[in-house]
């Protein structure tokens, strides 16, 4: 159970995972990182760690198989989660470009030591170039850990998920 939940895009409390396809992307990172465990399934690797909901998605009328967000919610995502007492943020977030005041949002919460940990996106070079640049925002900053995909070959070993984004600014990989 979540500390406390805020939806940028509604103005209040009513934080959820707003689209059906996407299984709670956002709810599985977070059980995965803090599940208490109860005797049964996972544990959690900060187990104790307590959880803050902040949601900029939102669903377009007619549309329930996709969600979307945009710079403003972001940023105010992002401004928001500056304003609470917290250690790090997880930002499942990739968009196409920057701003000046998403990169303020992210150097603030830097300057107030919490670290941001943001998807490095699901789009890799469509020819398989693992140096070009793909990298999605907020992650592309220097100030943001960008987190790409990793998955289970066939032969066993983990490899770069070929969806994952790439590039010179994709700092750590994780699996999916």
């Amino acid at each position: 159970i979540p500390l406390s939940t805020w939806n940028v895009v509604t103005d209040s409390a009513a934080a959820q995972d707003v689209n059906p396809s996407s299984k709670g992307h956002g709810t599985l990172s977070a059980s995965v990182i803090a599940s208490r465990g109860n005797n049964s399934g996972i544990k959690g690797v900060a187990f104790n760690a307590d959880i803050h909901v902040i949601n900029a998605y939102y669903q377009k009328e007619g549309d329930t198989t996709s969600s979307y967000t945009n710079l403003s919610y972001t940023t105010e995502a992002l401004e928001y989660a500056a304003t609470l007492n917290i250690d790090v943020v997880l930002c499942n977030v990739q968009l196409d470009s920057g701003s000046s005041s998403l990169q303020k949002a992210c150097n603030a919460l830097e300057a107030k030591g919490i670290p941001i940990l943001a998807a490095a996106g699901n789009f890799a070079d469509e020819n398989g170039d693992v140096t070009k640049d793909t990298v999605k925002y907020p992650g592309h900053y220097d100030t943001v850990v960008a987190v790409g995909a990793v998955e289970l070959s066939t032969s066993g070993v983990l490899d770069r998920a070929n969806y994952s984004g790439t590039g010179p600014y994709l700092d750590i990989t994780s699996y999916t």
